[in-house]
Order: structure tokens, then C-alpha cells, then sequence
């Protein structure tokens, strides 16, 4: 029998379902906890008796996580892996792993067209190698992405679908509370940027300095409450120091990268499954796609200029867990600075445009507080310094809690539901001229619709004024 989905959930499949009447490739944008893969099964139970699938996602164990998805479901389908005992190209649903897809030539459904299912669907890029073989195999294929940081997401997709936001999902219980503290910063000012990402080697040497690895040892000591914590390290050499100074300091600590045997990797993960470690430290591997809601604890010590990365980072310790309260984050990286706090209410924005962050943040050296916005401090008033140079400034001092302007993020809201409305207006053909301005005083009320109607011209005879 199919699990019963939350209301949001069956929203998002009524949606799919609409869009594709207009569009050949939607997107589908849904946060950390919000059921994705789930979803994702639902919609191929209700279509794979009439057309053919493929499900593309990224990795071996989320082959074999969506897998048992569908066996859930008693969902007849193979598993297109090299030598897999589930392999059979005669099944009308196959699962594949984008890498699977780039290395083999002898594909299936020749002379058929699939409904194709991406997951982690922002990294599918027309330029990609990977991506472009499996565009270039089903040209004429209606085609289902989902993704959980759509910052940026691809302009092979036509349309984006967010029905649920980071922040409601946490409201609603499906993701927990977080605390983002700030502490003495790793200066990055003299890092190079390259291709919007900071260049490796030089990353490498400015987190690996005595002064930052003695910080993410006391950070842990004073603020990390002895919790159950994700690190995530710049490169598999800054993942040994780390590792080899939090164990010289009596905390349980190992890592994990793509240089070690997958059994040694599995052993480690195992151990901190146990509770045999206290900490993990990573590169790479446990960012996207992995499920260990026990988690309440996140270290960054790696900066960067993704916002992709820097929210797939963060989701890690989100999920709900027994006895677990909240999400603790140390953000040594100081990257919350640049793009904003796991709840903080962005829009997906395609490649096509300006590729910023969306949150601008800053901390002030007179209260230490942190704002977003212009160069004025909020609360003591003191005027930002313009400084030369990229990247942060290091700042010496202890934690600084990241504060959130609740105000601009309710403005914030409040403008993108309008935006969200009038998309709404044009796809359903909706002719009725003030339709999206009533339905935002539906949700909104007046009192919020007259604070914040300036911003989008909502008419003021809606508020019953002249």
C-alpha cells in the first residue's frame, strides 16, 4: 500500500503533473527533509505502467537507496550497474548512476523514448560531459529533475517547481532548529578565486595553519557540547591534520576522502554509526545524498564560494532525530557570511543569470554583529570600511552568534509569494486582474499586505483605502 504523503508532498506531484502540459523539462526544488526520493517513487508507481523510466542519480548507495524505494512499493525494475544480480534491460523501470551512463555505450530502451528522472538534478549542465551523453541519448524525452540547492540551477530545465521553503519545513517539524555561531575567521583574503570557486592548493595551505586547527579543537571543546559531529575539511591533506590533532586532543575522530578503500571508508563510517568516534571529518562525501539524522553538530572548515555547496553542507544536520533539539553549526569558514543561514529564504536562479550570492552578510567590528545589506551597522550604526581584496578578513575573537533580520526576510517572503503567484496566473490562464494581489491577502492578511504592499504596487482599494 503507497505511504500516505504529507499535503505539500501531493502538491508537488500535482504540480509535476501541470507543468507538464507546457513544458518538456521541469525542475523540481526540495530541501534537505522534505522526502524528495519519495516523491520521486510516487510519480514512477503512477506512470511506469504506461511509459518506460529511467532514473538517473549520483553514486552507487543512492542506486541501491532508490532500489529499496521502489521495492517498497513492489515496483518491478533493474538495477543498470556492471555484473548487478538485479540487472535486466527488458524491465520497463531501470536505475542507473550518471557515471554508469557516461562509461557504457550499450544502452537500453533503443526503441522507446523514457520518461527520464534526474537526481541532484543542478549539476545537470548541457557543456557537461556526463550529462550531455545522456541528453544526447533521449533528445525527445520528457525529463523530471530534482534537486535540494537549485542555487544555480541548469538552463537545460524550462521551469522550477518550490512548493515548501527550508524554513516551513522546520516549522512544520521536518527539520530541526539550528544556531549558527561565527568564530575567529580563517583568512582567506589572499586566496585566488578560480572558475567562482577558491583555488585548491592555496585553500589548503590557509586552513591548515596551527592557529586554525587549534580553534576547531577548542570551538568543539567549548561549543560543540559533546555532540555527534560532521567536519568538513578542505582536501584529503587538511582532513589528516585536522583528524590527527582532534585525536592528539583525546576527541574519537576519524575521515573519510576518495582516496581510501571503500571497506576502510565503510569501517569509519560504521564507527561514528556506533558511536565509536565523536567526530568525522570528510572531503566531499558526505555533503550530498547522505542520511545520518543523529548528526547535531556541523564544523566547516572550508570556505566557499558556492552557495550550492554551503547549503548541501549545512543539511546534514538538519533532520529530525530522538532527543535532538537542534542543529548546532560552527561555521569556522565564516561562509554563512557570504550566503546566509540554512533557513534563509532564497530563490533558485538559473546559470543564465548573474551567479552571486544571495545573501550578503558582513560582520560589524564595533558590536560584532552580524548584518545583511548596506555598509551601516543595524545596531550600533557604526559605518562598514570598504577594504581592499577579496574573500574574509580574519577576525580574532570568539564566537559571534549569526543574527537574522527577520524583518527583511519576511519582505523577502513576501515578494517572492508574489512572484510565485503571477507564474502561478500565467501557466493556469488565470484572467482575473487582481487574482495573485487577493490570494496574497488571503495568506498574508491586510496588516502584512499594507507593511509590505510597496515593494510589489499592491493596490491600496484591496485594503479598502483610496
Amino acid at each position: 500500500m503507497p505511504p500516505e504523503l504529507r499535503p505539500y508532498q501531493n502538491q508537488v506531484i500535482d504540480e509535476v503533473r501541470s507543468a507538464f502540459d507546457s513544458f518538456d523539462r521541469v525542475l523540481v526544488s526540495l530541501s534537505t527533509g522534505a522526502g524528495k526520493s519519495l516523491i520521486f517513487t510516487m510519480v514512477i508507481n503512477q506512470v511506469s505502467t504506461k511509459i518506460p523510466i529511467f532514473l538517473v542519480v549520483r553514486g552507487r548507495h543512492l542506486v541501491e537507496q532508490a532500489s529499496l524505494n521502489l521495492i517498497k512499493l513492489n515496483i518491478d525494475h533493474s538495477i543498470y550497474m556492471a555484473d548487478h544480480w538485479r540487472f535486466n534491460r527488458e524491465k520497463q523501470v531501470q536505475i542507473c548512476s550518471i557515471d554508469t551512463v557516461f562509461a557504457r555505450n550499450d544502452h537500453f530502451f533503443d526503441d522507446k523514448i523514457p520518461f527520464v528522472i534526474i537526481d541532484e538534478a543542478h549539476q545537470f549542465t548541457l557543456t557537461g560531459k556526463k550529462y550531455k551523453k545522456l541528453i544526447e541519448k533521449f533528445p525527445h524525452s520528457k525529463v523530471l529533475g530534482f534537486s535540494g540547492s537549485c542555487y544555480p540551477y541548469s538552463d537545460f530545465f524550462q521551469t522550477v517547481i518550490e512548493v515548501v521553503l527550508p524554513f516551513e519545513l522546520r516549522d512544520m517539524g521536518f527539520l530541526v532548529p539550528e544556531k549558527t555561531y561565527i568564530p575567529a575567521m580563517i583568512d582567506v583574503s589572499s586566496v585566488k578565486i578560480q572558475k567562482g570557486e577558491f583555488n585548491q592548493k592555496q585553500l589548503t595551505g590557509a586552513c591548515s595553519t596551527n592557529q586554525v586547527i587549534g580553534d576547531i579543537i577548542r570551538c568543539y571543546r567549548e561549543y560543540g557540547e559533546n555532540r555527534s559531529a560532521i567536519l568538513f575539511a578542505v582536501s584529503i591533506e587538511h582532513a589528516k591534520i585536522i583528524c590527527d590533532k582532534l585525536n592528539s586532543a583525546g576527541i574519537p575522530t576519524g575521515q573519510i576522502n576518495s582516496s581510501e578503500t571503500k571497506d576502510l571508508n565503510t569501517s569509519t563510517l560504521s564507527d561514528f554509526l556506533s558511536g565509536k568516534l565523536k567526530v568525522i571529518v570528510n572531503v566531499g562525501i558526505l555533503t550530498t545524498g547522505v542520511d545520518i539524522p543523529f548528526v547535531s553538530l556541523l564544523i566547516v572548515a572550508r570556505p566557499t564560494m558556492s552557495l550550492n555547496l554551503h547549503v548541501q553542507m549545512l543539511g546534514r544536520g538538519l533532520r529530525p532525530f530522538e532527543g535532538k533539539k537542534d542543529c548546532l553549526i560552527l561555521d569556522l569558514a565564516g561562509n554563512s557570511l557570504r550566503h546566509g543561514s540554512p533557513y534563509s529564504i532564497r530563490e533558485p536562479f538559473s546559470v543564465k543569470a548573474k551567479k552571486k550570492s544571495q545573501v550578503k552578510a558582513w560582520v560589524c567590528d564595533q558590536c560584532w554583529r552580524v548584518n545583511e545589506g548596506s555598509g551601516e551597522c543595524a545596531y550600533c550604526f557604526h559605518v562598514k570600511e570598504k577594504k581592499k581584496g577579496r574573500g574574509i578578513d580574519y577576525l580574532d575573537g570568539d564566537l559571534v552568534p549569526l543574527e537574522v533580520d527577520e524583518e527583511k526576510e519576511q519582505e523577502k517572503l513576501f515578494v517572492r509569494e508574489y512572484e510565485k503567484l503571477k507564474l502561478t496566473k500565467l501557466r493556469k490562464r488565470i484572467f482575473v486582474p487582481s487574482w495573485e494581489m487577493q490570494e496574497l491577502k488571503k495568506r498574508f492578511g491586510s496588516d502584512k499586505c499594507k507593511k509590505y504592499g510597496n515593494l510589489i504596487g499592491f493596490p491600496k482599494s484591496l485594503l479598502g483605502e483610496k
